[in-house]
């Protein structure tokens, strides 16, 4: 009796999933992209800037060094994932959001060597960027 009640809970679950990734198919969910740079500084904290700050500027270009190997995660107001991403050897990284997300999101990075930040902020469709600060671990990295 109770291996055929938990095939009927399965087969329902498995149906539901199906039906939901149909409807989240068809509903035409597209996503864009926030982009963002990782910096060192004296307290771990994630903005929005806009992208001729002198901190978003690459260090080619006379910004700081980027912090590259951290992870950026992005989270729903209700704590679900939005994305995540690793920022690279420049500390630039992407996340893809859903177009119409515009609620408030908790941006969290971290990374060895370094505080772990998170802040809440609105994240930028205009053009506009997360600038991660980070503050270094007492001793530097």
């Amino acid at each position: 009796m109770r291996t055929r009640l938990s095939g009927v809970r399965t087969r329902r679950f498995i149906g539901a999933a199906v039906l939901g990734m149909g409807l989240l198919a068809s509903s035409g969910c597209t996503t864009r992209t926030v982009q963002g740079r990782v910096i060192e500084g004296r307290a771990s904290i994630a903005t929005v800037a806009d992208p001729k700050e002198d901190r978003l500027v690459s260090e080619e270009d006379g910004g700081p060094a980027g912090v590259g190997g951290i992870e950026v995660r992005a989270f729903t107001d209700r704590g679900g994932i939005l994305d995540s991403a690793t920022s690279g050897s420049d500390g630039r990284f992407r996340l893809r959001v859903p177009v119409r997300f515009s609620n408030r999101a908790r941006v969290e990075a971290e990374g060895e060597g370094y505080l772990k930040c998170s802040s809440v902020l609105f994240l930028p469709a205009d053009g506009r960027r997360v600038l991660v600060v980070l503050e270094p671990l007492s001793g530097g990295r």
